[in-house]
């Protein structure tokens, strides 16, 4: 006796196919046949095709965008990009290449999809299957959201596209277009290159854009930025203003530590006192003492008997919070000598040992900006002077608590 075991498919099939859906088969099947007629009636002039891509290349709007670049592992990585990709099928005719995506599974996290690359008229084709996880490359969260999936699996699959198209064109026509791009990026219109990193930062500063924010972007100084470099700011900076980006997407808020900040603010100091910068101490030639003696403001007692509401004065609500930020470039703009002196000063106007800026509160912060304001309007904003009437204020407060009469 034989038994007979019933195996089911793991993905049932339908039971019935819809009118819609014979009808989208019948007319797959027509345009592949109709597109293989026309390869075979209409083969492509390759002579026509390589004059139509000379010109194209030769042209700055294909070729700024004819490669990308993005940092990998601290390293630039480039290459030929997608949009060359597809201009060059265009060009050389009788190719048919796309992406489909074939399924999505929500509890497992993943898409499958298909890139493919057809030479209708050599039959050469080239394709690849996917399965993409639903998870950010940089950062590995998990995406949720349909948009961020959708744009995820755009992002991988295009890829895939453009190695398909690479493996059914000819490597010489796409070794040609490559080089013909680089020339007409290196042209620049006849614009020299350091004038063009120039014109860069001036229009991204106009943005609010920073030359740091510029730097992390390329992965590299301004001063070893190439050809592509410039060209990536300049698609970039198209894409913010077509509105296709914003700016916290493509150049994120910089988080600054309060010691990157008094760091920061110690290499910005001028080189206005070169004593000074040397060490040899502050402006006025006083030494500033390792540890500043504290301040302590005296206490008026209203007399007995005195009406309490004639003694009382509008109170002062102190001067107005100051970022860290903000505080690391008022302090940077003063000459006051090395960052040992720079800690002396703090201290003294802090009233307690401070080594970094991190020991200072919002008050703290506050008040010294406010006395560095001032200092500065009282010497006609000139930050030598400036440095030089604090360090003699400094002098004066630390004789007077040492009970000591001031020098002449």
């Amino acid at each position: 006796m034989t038994a007979q075991m019933e195996i089911s498919p793991r993905v049932a099939a339908p039971d019935r196919v819809g009118q819609g859906t014979a009808v989208e088969q019948s007319r797959a099947i027509a345009e592949v046949e109709a597109q293989v007629v026309m390869a075979k009636r209409f083969p492509r002039n390759e002579s026509a095709a390589i004059m139509a891509m000379r010109e194209t290349c030769r042209r700055r709007e294909l070729a700024e965008r004819a490669f990308f670049r993005y940092p990998k592992a601290g390293k630039p990585v480039s290459g030929p990009s997608i949009q060359l990709a597809r201009e060059l099928a265009r060009i050389w005719g009788n190719i048919s290449y796309g992406s489909a995506e074939l399924r999505r599974d929500d509890e497992a996290g993943q898409s499958e999809m298909l890139a493919y690359a057809w030479d209708i008229q050599t039959n050469t084709r080239n394709s690849a299957t996917i399965i993409n996880p639903h998870r950010q490359y940089t950062g590995g969260g998990d995406l949720t959201e349909l948009r961020d999936i959708q744009e995820n699996n755009a992002s991988v699959v295009n890829r895939r596209v453009r190695e398909a198209i690479w493996a059914v064109l000819p490597p010489w026509l796409v070794e040609e277009a490559k080089d013909l791009c680089a020339k007409t990026i290196a042209d620049g219109g006849g614009i020299p290159l350091p004038q063009r990193i120039a014109n860069a930062i001036e229009v991204f500063g106009n943005l609010g854009i920073t030359i740091p924010q510029l730097e992390a972007k390329i992965g590299m100084p301004a001063a070893k930025w190439t050809d592509h470099d410039v060209a990536q700011l300049r698609i970039i900076r198209q894409s913010l203003l077509r509105g296709e980006i914003s700016k916290d997407e493509e150049f994120p808020a910089e988080r600054t530590s309060a010691a990157d900040v008094l760091a920061s603010a110690q290499q910005a100091i001028p080189a206005a006192d070169a004593s000074v910068q040397k060490g040899d101490g502050p402006a006025n030639g006083t030494q500033a003492p390792a540890d500043p003696p504290l301040r302590r403001e005296p206490v008026t007692v209203p007399s007995a008997g005195a009406d309490p509401a004639e003694n009382m004065e509008p109170r002062d609500q102190g001067p107005q919070q100051v970022r860290p930020s903000e505080f690391g470039k008022l302090l940077a703009g003063i000459p006051l000598g090395p960052i040992d002196h720079v800690h002396d000063f703090l201290s003294w106007k802090a009233g307690r040992r401070v080594t970094n800026l991190k020991d200072l509160t919002d008050a703290d912060r506050s008040g010294i900006a406010q006395y560095l304001n001032e200092a500065l309007e009282a010497v006609g904003n000139d930050p030598a002077e400036a440095a030089s009437a604090i360090w003699a204020d400094f002098a004066t407060e630390s004789q007077d608590d040492a009970g000591q009469e001031p020098a002449e």
